[in-house]
């Protein structure tokens, strides 16, 4: 993990008061500190979903979290994105993972997403990353398409047609991180590309779905929606 400023945010949010005091007592205080702070911000989290940004910036400690995935070596690559194992549950180009009870990098960039989401910058450490970034972008671009009454029937259609529908890839001129993703070399790998890219797309939209109905069919999870207007690297696909 590597220490990194924080995106930009408003003074006037709840948020942004929390980063400040998280920002100024970390830098000058020890552990304890932190995890006294963390406490208070999950109080205020539970009375300002909007102070449940801070929350979790408190909890990531100014920090951004990298792919474990990273660490497989000689990881097979479509373009220099890594081509990872997949729990599943519609075919594509990615290898079926082997332990299905095991955490995907799908799983990964969910759990992930709103703690990286705070962040403008990333500093790529390896293929998985690739991965994890355009996961996490594809995150917000599904929040972005939910409202607070959004019911999950009308959530899955609107997000199957995302997932599904037409989008860019590495090397098209649409693409908004050109400058870190390697085209496809051949048509081949364009197509391989595109499928892989559409099975990471078909699987995080079902589960991020899954996450926000879990208590309730009939509107998103507010602590979800809160991170819908964040933009991870300041970027959007």
């Amino acid at each position: 993990m590597d220490f990194f400023e924080p995106a930009d945010l408003d003074s006037e949010d709840p948020a942004s008061a929390a980063l400040a005091l998280g920002s100024s007592l970390a830098a000058a205080h020890p552990v304890l500190v932190r995890l006294a702070l963390g406490a208070a911000l999950v109080c205020v989290a539970l009375l300002r979903p909007s102070a449940f940004v801070g929350f979790f910036l408190a909890l990531s400690l100014l920090y951004v979290y990298h792919s474990s995935f990273n660490a497989i070596e000689d990881v097979p690559q479509v373009g220099n994105m890594a081509v990872l194992p997949l729990k599943a549950k519609t075919r594509g180009f990615a290898p079926v993972a082997a332990d299905p009870a095991a955490d995907d990098i799908v799983d990964e960039a969910l759990d992930l997403f709103r703690a990286n989401s705070l962040f403008r910058n990333f500093e790529i450490q390896g293929p998985a990353d690739r991965v994890l970034i355009y996961l996490i972008l594809f995150t917000s671009e599904c929040l972005g398409k939910l409202t607070p009454a959004t019911t999950r029937d009308a959530a899955n259609k609107l997000l199957y047609a995302l997932a599904v529908g037409p989008f860019a890839i590495p090397g098209e001129g649409s693409f908004p991180l050109n400058a870190l993703y390697a085209a496809p070399a051949t048509r081949a790998d364009a197509d391989n590309m595109k499928a892989y890219l559409q099975q990471l797309r078909t699987e995080l939209f079902t589960r991020l779905v899954d996450k926000l109905y879990a208590e309730d069919n009939a509107k998103p999870s507010k602590w979800w929606m809160a991170f819908a207007k964040r933009k991870f690297m300041g970027k959007s696909l």
